[in-house]
């Protein structure tokens, strides 16, 4: 899906279109980290997935501050909202 996403966007596709493959990249690696999460439990039990959990736990946050940053840097800072 990245590669889908870096084509599209040396193709110079629509930013809608781009926008859409991207939020699909993150939803699809997203999905990947928790079922990687629950073979691990099914594997190596709770103490292993405790740990994998609480570091890979804030992974969507990062997500979404690497695309505020991004955001911010293309001059789009009104899209971002700062807490």
């Amino acid at each position: 899906m990245a590669a889908l996403l870096g084509v599209l966007h040396y193709s110079d596709a629509g930013a809608l279109l781009q926008f859409c493959v991207g939020i699909l990249a993150l939803a699809l690696l997203t999905r990947t980290v928790g079922v990687g999460t629950e073979t691990v439990d099914a594997r190596f039990g709770p103490p292993t997935t405790g740990v994998l959990q609480s570091t890979l736990g804030n992974l969507a946050e990062l997500f979404n501050e690497g695309l505020a940053l991004v955001a911010t840097y293309a001059g789009s800072a009104a899209v971002v909202w700062f807490e």
